[in-house]
């Protein structure tokens, strides 16, 4: 997996790939965290401006079993320390075709997943997994693409 464009990352975004990245489904993230599915479902839900308070962050990092938060955090801090090269045009090509290249992946694990007929907790982690690395290729494409637009 390649380096994360964090400082171009949205906070909703970053918690997202934690979670995504962590295998869990949101009820073992929650169970795990000991929070209502209530409170849980508002916590991990991006749409919601509702966060983890600041003495959890480290039992939520253990419980992901990642720092994407932290580092996140980090990011925001010094955002000059991570500088994204800007994509020239055949940059661009390259990046595109590793875009789609991603997206056949999911499609590849999504079709195996499905040919039973059914969609497992498993199934889903799987697909999701791959859906992961294809939003990390479009951010990574995003920031080099926001170089461009401001040098």
């Amino acid at each position: 997996m390649q380096k994360l464009d964090l400082v171009h990352m949205s906070l909703p975004a970053a918690m997202q790939l934690a979670e995504g990245l962590s295998g869990l489904s949101r009820d073992e993230i929650c169970a795990a965290m000991g929070w209502s599915p209530s409170n849980g479902s508002r916590i991990l839900n991006p749409c919601d401006a509702y966060w983890p308070t600041l003495p959890t962050l480290p039992k939520f990092c253990r419980v992901v079993k990642n720092t994407v938060l932290l580092d996140w955090a980090m990011a925001q801090i010094d955002p000059e320390q991570e500088h994204s090269t800007p994509l020239g045009a055949e940059e661009f090509v390259f990046a595109l075709g590793g875009l789609f290249k991603e997206m056949g992946d999911v499609a590849t694990v999504g079709n195996t997943c499905i040919q039973d007929g059914d969609l497992s907790a498993g199934d889903a982690r799987k697909i999701r997994r791959e859906l992961l690395d294809l939003m990390q290729k479009a951010q990574t494409m995003l920031s080099g693409l926001a170089a461009v637009e401001t040098p």
